[in-house]
């Protein structure tokens, strides 16, 4: 049931109590009315109970007049004394009317006999008499419920009567209880059953009390020192109470190791830390050296690519005249070639001439 976790671990348990609260109350309700309906029954039955009982007096005088020991006028009249002399309870008694209905006889109100009482009604506008007459006609017999005074009093009470059709005389034979002493014995047991069910419930309040601050209380330790770990800023040296040995004692004591092992984990951080600044520093020193070094370097390579450029620029320079100096044997190589040619061509006059003057020396030789 997710839509539990939605609420506080309190709150579910307020809600366990009013729960407890609500089925006590149904439970309760549902025993005093069952208390009620008992002793509403008792009364009825025991009204039943007198009803038939008086059956057997009305019986013993119409068998009196069947025999002809009596007649029937004699034989009722002798029914309706013995009848009218019939008290039990609290003062109640029996009445007989007939089905028009009209009153035969009436123990506590001799007024009423011979009266027509089908237009009488009680304050909750029943028809007492003639509800009477509907269920001995309908039923044989029957409870009818209605508002009726008590005997020296004016004011009408709840009041259930049993009523019994005697055939043969057509008489309706009834008797009645009042309900004021059950509603008043109600009252006291609904009184205090109501006194009994606040004690349980207070009880009930102070042990869910009890149970819940056992329970959210070392939770709410625990989720704040939790809320404390999570926000970088909590202090790692607590540690909750683990005296118990409920499931929220275990919580606590998985986080006291939990917090321990933090603690030494930091710690370990904390040194690894010192060591490594000491090597960054260590480094840094390093580094700075290295950084003077590299700019050395960088200086002198700057001179060295300097060197180099005008190095470039002399090359360059050795090869343009180099270039010319090429052309210029390349010139004096074709001018050697030319005069190498010329040269011998003037040889080869010479040997001519040498050979012209040879001739001429023979000649003049001859000639000498």
């Amino acid at each position: 049931m997710q839509f539990l976790r939605q609420l506080t671990i309190s709150k579910r348990l307020w809600l366990i109590f009013f729960i407890t609260v609500g089925m006590f109350f149904v439970f309760g309700a549902l025993a005093l009315k069952q208390s009620y309906d008992v002793m509403y029954s008792a009364k009825a039955i025991k009204t039943q109970h007198i009803v038939e009982s008086t059956f057997g007096t009305v019986e013993y005088f119409y068998e009196l007049e069947k025999s002809g020991q009596l007649t029937t006028q004699q034989a009722q009249e002798q029914a309706k004394n013995a009848l009218s002399k019939l008290r039990y309870g609290r003062n109640d008694y029996v009445w007989i009317n007939d089905l028009y209905p009209t009153m035969i006889m009436h123990a506590m109100s001799p007024a009423l006999d011979g009266k027509d009482l089908s237009g009488y009604k009680d304050p909750d506008g029943i028809e007492i008499f003639n509800e009477f007459v509907r269920t001995a006609k309908q039923q044989g017999s029957g409870f009818v419920s209605y508002r009726w005074p008590m005997p020296g009093a004016s004011a009408p009470v709840d009041k259930i009567s049993y009523v019994q059709l005697f055939k043969p005389w057509n008489w309706v034979i009834g008797s009645g209880v009042y309900l004021d002493d059950i509603q008043t014995e109600f009252r006291s047991v609904a009184i205090s059953a109501s006194i009994m069910s606040f004690t349980v419930i207070l009880i009930i309040a102070v042990l869910i009390i009890n149970i819940m601050r056992s329970i959210v209380k070392p939770i709410e330790n625990v989720v704040a020192a939790m809320q404390n770990i999570a926000s970088g800023d909590g202090d790692l040296t607590q540690e909750l109470s683990t005296h118990g040995k409920d499931e929220v004692t275990q919580l606590s004591l998985h986080y006291n190791t939990f917090a321990l092992k933090l603690r030494t984990t930091i710690s370990h951080l904390l040194n690894s830390a010192a060591t490594l600044k000491q090597s960054a520093e260590a480094l840094g020193n390093q580094a700075s050296q290295a950084l003077h070094i590299s700019e050395d370097q960088s200086q002198q390579t700057e001179q060295i690519a300097t060197a180099i450029n005008e190095v470039t620029y002399a090359v360059q320079d050795v090869a343009k005249h180099a270039e010319q100096a090429a052309t210029e044997v390349s010139q004096a190589t074709e001018q050697a070639s030319s005069g190498q040619i010329n040269l011998d061509n003037s040889l080869k006059q010479t040997d001519k001439l040498c050979t012209t003057i040879e001739h001429a020396v023979n000649v003049m030789q001859k000639l000498a």
